[in-house]
């Protein structure tokens, strides 16, 4: 394995590692716990939540500004595949941020069992979706990456 593939390899480990943390703190919000439990739970999500933004956050930029300026100009192919992943990046970062935000507004809201319900299924989405990028991302652009 190039040292370029194991530093890929390493940096897709770390968001994987951050990304099951948040998983573990999102299924930890149940829509019958107790105020003092849900109160300890979401602060634990909100936490891992933002670990794993500010993770992603250093992550895409470095390679949003080290590696992908090395990407050939003239192959337009993999230009527009690049701006697809700058426009995921701010999308996946702006969803958990209002994730962050849910999280602390939960304990203001009337519907607590609900706002859990809803919590944990778009912590699901995200999951799901910062995943499959993650291996898109790392596969896709090949010996350009």
């Amino acid at each position: 394995m190039s040292e370029s593939a194991g530093s890929a390899e390493g940096r897709r480990q770390q968001v994987l590692e951050k990304l099951r943390l948040f998983e573990e703190a999102a299924d930890r919000i149940r829509p019958g716990a107790s105020g003092a439990e849900t109160s300890e739970n979401v602060a634990r999500f909100r936490e891992s939540a933002e670990q794993l933004r500010l993770h992603l956050s250093q992550h895409l930029a470095s390679k949003e500004t080290i590696d992908w300026p090395e990407l050939p100009d003239s192959d337009a192919e993999i230009s527009a595949f690049a701006h697809e992943l700058k426009t995921e990046h701010r999308d996946l970062l702006n969803e958990l941020a209002q994730l962050i935000r849910a999280a602390g507004e939960m304990e203001k809201t009337f519907d607590r069992a609900d706002a859990a319900t809803r919590l944990r299924s778009q912590s699901r989405a995200v999951a799901l979706r910062v995943a499959r990028h993650a291996g898109e991302e790392e596969a896709s652009l090949g010996n350009y990456s």
